[in-house]
C-alpha cells in the first residue's frame, strides 16, 4: 500500500478526488468499515477504518 513519507496510507490523488476512484482503490484493502457523513460546512465526507484500528478521512 503506499505511504507518505510520515507513513500514512495514502490513495492514489486522483482517488481523493473521485468517489467511485476511491471505492475502487479500497475494495484492495483491508477496510473494517466505510461510512459516508456530511459535514457541517455541507461536504461529504468518507471515513474508513482499518482491522488495525486506524481510521482516515476523505472529502468526496
Amino acid at each position: 500500500m503506499p505511504r507518505s513519507p510520515g507513513g500514512d496510507r495514502r490513495p492514489p490523488d486522483c482517488a481523493r478526488d473521485r468517489p467511485q476512484q476511491l471505492d475502487t482503490w479500497l475494495a484492495g484493502r483491508s477496510v473494517w468499515s466505510s461510512r459516508v457523513y456530511e459535514s457541517p460546512a455541507g461536504a461529504f465526507v468518507r471515513v474508513v477504518s482499518y482491522p488495525d484500528g486506524q481510521a482516515e478521512r476523505f472529502i468526496l
